[in-house]
C-alpha cells in the first residue's frame, strides 16, 4: 500500500469521530524522537504545542507526513485497530502489519491491498456509505488539497476536473495512487492504481500512472 494506507487511516479516525469516541480538536503531544524523515508539518510542532487530530489528518493526506500517519495509527489502535476497522468497512483484503517507514518495504503479503478492494472501500467512504456527511466532506477536501500525487493519475485528468487523490511510493519501485473525480449529481469516480517497476525511475512510473489517468478521463 505504501502511503495510500493514510487515506484509510484517516477514514478510520473520522469513523471514530462519527461514533463519538474521537474528537478532531483533541491535541496530541509528541517529541522529536518520533519524527521520521518525511515530516514537513509534524516537525514544526514537536516538543511543544503538538497538533490536533484534525491537523494530523490534514498533514497525513495533503503532504503525506509520515509522522502524522504513525500518530493517527496510534490513535486507532495501531495496525490491529486499522485492520479491525477495515473489516467493519467490509474490506476483507486490505491489511496493515507495520508502521512508517517499514510498511514501504515490500514483504510478501504484509501491508497490502488490491486495486479492487481499495477502490471499493474508498468508493463507499466517499459516497457516504460509511461516514457521516460532515466527515465525507472533510475527507474529500483533504484529498482535493493533496499534492504528492499531482504527477500521477491526476496529471492525466482534465485541468478543470474536480479531483483529489492519495498517492504512495515504496522503496522497491512502487508508485501507487488512489484518485477520485467528483461529478455533479453522480457518485464519485474512483481509480486505484498500484504499479511496480524497479527498472524505471520515479518520473517514468509517474508517467505510466498519468497515462492511466488519461485513459480514464477519455471514458468519463
Amino acid at each position: 500500500m505504501c502511503s495510500t494506507f493514510k487515506l484509510l487511516a484517516v477514514a478510520a479516525v473520522l469513523n471514530r469521530v462519527d461514533k463519538g469516541s474521537e474528537c478532531l480538536d483533541r491535541r496530541i503531544y509528541y517529541g522529536r524522537d518520533v519524527l521520521l524523515s518525511h515530516a514537513p508539518v509534524t516537525s514544526l510542532h514537536a516538543d511543544g504545542e503538538g497538533m490536533t487530530v484534525g491537523q494530523l489528518c490534514d498533514a497525513a493526506i495533503t503532504v503525506s507526513d509520515n509522522t502524522a500517519g504513525n500518530l493517527l495509527l496510534q490513535a486507532i489502535g495501531g495496525p490491529d485497530g486499522f485492520n479491525v476497522t477495515m473489516r467493519a468497512f467490509g474490506d476483507t483484503a486490505t491489511r496493515l502489519d507495520r508502521t512508517e517507514p517499514k510498511l514501504n518495504i515490500a514483504s510478501g503479503v504484509l501491508d497490502t491491498t488490491t486495486p479492487e478492494a481499495m477502490g471499493q472501500v474508498a468508493g463507499r467512504l466517499l459516497s457516504g456509505g460509511l461516514l457521516m456527511p460532515t466527515s465525507v466532506a472533510k475527507l474529500s477536501d483533504w484529498l482535493r488539497a493533496a499534492t504528492p500525487g499531482l504527477t500521477m493519475l491526476r496529471a492525466g485528468f482534465p485541468a478543470e476536473a474536480d479531483a483529489g487523490d492519495k498517492a504512495g511510493r515504496g522503496t522497491g519501485g512502487q508508485n501507487n495512487d488512489i484518485a477520485i473525480v467528483w461529478k455533479q449529481g453522480k457518485k464519485p469516480l474512483l481509480v486505484a492504481a498500484y504499479y511496480v517497476n524497479s527498472d524505471m525511475d520515479d518520473g517514468q512510473r509517474n508517467a505510466v500512472l498519468a497515462e492511466v489517468g488519461r485513459v480514464v478521463a477519455a471514458r468519463m
